[in-house]
C-alpha cells in the first residue's frame, strides 16, 4: 500500500500540566511543560546532503543518515552567496527526521534560484 504519512513524533515521558483552573476560553496556560531535555543526548548524525537544482525555481535536496543515529528534526534553508536566506521558499517538507541509512528527498520552490545559493542543514 501507499504510504499514508512520514511524520515522526517524540513523547515526552510526563505531559505538559495544564492549569485548568486559570484558564479562559481563549487560553490555557501550563503549570508545567513537558521535559524534553534528553533529546539533547541525541548524538550528533552523520549526515550527508546533496542539493540538486532541477530547474531555475525548484532544488532538490537528498539527505542521508549515513551513520547509526536518528537525524531529528533536521532543519533545512536556501541561503544566497552572501547567506541570506532565499525568500519566500515552499518546501515540500521542513523539520524532518531522518533514520540511519535512510535518504530522505526534499524539494523547495523559490521564484528564482540565485546564483551561487546553497543549502544549509541543521540536524
Amino acid at each position: 500500500g501507499a504510504a499514508v504519512s512520514d511524520q515522526v513524533y517524540w513523547v515526552p515521558v510526563e505531559d505538559d500540566k495544564l492549569d485548568w483552573d486559570n484558564s479562559t476560553f481563549y487560553i490555557t496556560y501550563c503549570s508545567r511543560y513537558a521535559d524534553h531535555s534528553y533529546l539533547e543526548q541525541i548524538p550528533a548524525p552523520a549526515l550527508r546532503a546533496t542539493a540538486l537544482l532541477q530547474d531555475p525555481e525548484h532544488v532538490r535536496v537528498l539527505l542521508t543518515a549515513a551513520g547509526a543515529t536518528l537525524a531529528f528534526f533536521t532543519r533545512l534553508r536556501l541561503v544566497s552567496a552572501a547567506g541570506d536566506d532565499v525568500l519566500p521558499a515552499e518546501w515540500e517538507d521542513n523539520y524532518v527526521s531522518v533514520f540511519p541509512g535512510e535518504t530522505r528527498v526534499v524539494t523547495v520552490r523559490v521564484e528564482e534560484v540565485p546564483t551561487g545559493a546553497s543549502v544549509v542543514v541543521r540536524a
